[in-house]
């Protein structure tokens, strides 16, 4: 697996980098900061104040004043008041002395920072290179896992690679990839056929945030125009009515609850955490025809990513909504990459409903977006139908080291007519103690 972190942080801390073995992207983070404050430093150096590009500190313990802004784009706040550094010393090889799992004896670089040991995962970072993961190189270049995979396979674990997972745990307790499974929507075993694909491409504008490879789900088919066994159309039922997990499909305030989900398929990931990650993201784009006539009805499919364990700011298990927490459906507050000429269409079905007075108005502005990304993705053929979020980034919080399963599931929601497709990529884990957050992604 890949990662790599990026941050300011004190030079005991990750300093940034990406290794050879994982595809996934670590963030260093100010939560950490306090841990690198209390060693104070491996030779006698005293504790550096971050904040941003600009660090403070003295070599005999002295704190500084850290500057503003901040390589990486994180800003770690301001420099701490000077203080007595005490110095480590590693003493016996045989010692854990840094408490992180791992002495000297069982292969721990630098017994002084509990960030650096066999099991973490390695930073880049600007001036400060270091060797987190105790592979005995610095700063090795970043590689991905995903070339070659093919379209249509309906391997799980290659599925995993395009995702950017690269590194599996293995049978011990290591960090990485532990399993991977197609699965229905509940969990239950499933059959993977052409609502999944391994796609270089989706449409002429939509490609893999990392590697070459991207995993697409579809309640049809997961294909654009341009590529074999494309739908073709707006309706491409491949399986008919399933069962929902718990709780689902998720009603939305106002609107009228789906009964029934149909043409569900989902990717089921268990993962073991690095000893220096604190949280994780992907990046996900969703693609509906199901917009604008059918908002605020029955027939919202949804995109959910449901965690075992569920973190506490969870929605029933799921961590991709919007801010008032919708689940990822044409009701979703983040879809403006649609046609502006079909406003005049927008929740139209649901004004036929039994509670017009609640439809929603159309955004303003309405499609700021326009249709750029709907083209060639098979989503663009009424030119007034079909929308998507565009890139979106989720994030979620974990404990170093502990193990969660993470399942992405997609379904038509009351009927197998009019079909949705999200696109996963770029797996990263942050050594940022993350928040469950959906935002659009940075260009």
């Amino acid at each position: 697996v890949l990662v790599r972190l990026v941050g300011a942080c004190p030079p005991s801390m990750f300093a940034g980098k990406r290794d050879s073995v994982a595809g996934v992207r670590l963030l260093t983070s100010h939560h950490l900061l306090t841990a690198a404050l209390a060693l104070g430093g491996c030779a006698g150096q005293g504790a550096a104040g971050v904040g941003g590009a600009g660090t403070g500190g003295a070599p005999e313990g002295g704190g500084g004043g850290g500057g503003t802004g901040g390589d990486g784009g994180l800003t770690v706040g301001s420099g701490g008041g000077g203080g007595g550094g005490e110095t480590c010393d590693p003493g016996l090889p045989s010692v854990d002395d840094d408490l992180d799992g791992f002495s000297e004896d069982q292969g721990d670089c630098n017994d002084c920072d509990p960030n650096a040991n066999p099991d973490a995962i390695e930073v880049v970072f600007g001036n400060n290179p270091q060797d987190e993961d105790c592979d005995g190189l610095v700063d090795e270049p970043a590689e991905s896992c995903d070339a070659g995979l093919a379209i249509d396979s309906l391997d799980a674990v290659e599925a995993a690679r395009a995702l950017g997972l690269c590194r599996d745990a293995g049978a011990g307790q290591s960090w990485g990839l532990v399993s991977a499974a197609y699965v229905d929507a509940d969990g239950s075993p499933g059959t993977p056929s052409l609502n999944v694909g391994l796609l270089p491409k989706l449409g002429d504008y939509n490609v893999p945030k990392e590697g070459q490879t991207m995993v697409a789900l579809s309640s049809g088919h997961a294909r654009d125009t341009s590529q074999p066994d494309s739908c073709g159309g707006t309706s491409c039922s491949l399986k008919g009515t399933g069962t929902a997990p718990p709780g689902y499909p998720q009603p939305v305030p106002n609107c009228v609850t789906a009964p029934t989900i149909h043409d569900d398929v989902a990717l089921e990931v268990a993962l073991r955490a690095p000893s220096n990650a604190h949280g994780y993201r992907f990046e996900f784009a969703f693609f509906s025809w199901e917009f604008p006539r059918f908002v605020c009805t029955a027939f919202n499919d949804q995109f959910v990513v449901l965690t075992d364990p569920a973190p506490p700011q969870s929605l029933l298990g799921n961590i991709a909504f919007d801010n008032v927490g919708n689940p990822v459906s044409v009701n979703l507050g983040l879809l403006p990459n649609c046609y502006p000429e079909g406003a005049y269409d927008f929740a139209s079905s649901c004004k036929l409903g039994p509670m017009p007075m609640l439809c929603p108005p159309p955004p303003n502005p309405y499609c700021p977006g326009g249709p750029g990304v709907l083209s060639g993705t098979g989503f663009d053929m009424l030119m007034e139908a079909g929308a998507s979020t565009g890139w979106l980034t989720t994030t979620a919080p974990i404990t170093p080291g502990d193990s969660v399963r993470l399942r992405f599931a997609i379904w038509d929601a009351s009927d197998s007519q009019l079909d949705s497709t999200v696109i996963l990529d770029r797996f990263e884990w942050l050594a940022e103690a993350a928040t469950i957050e959906t935002v659009p992604t940075p260009r």
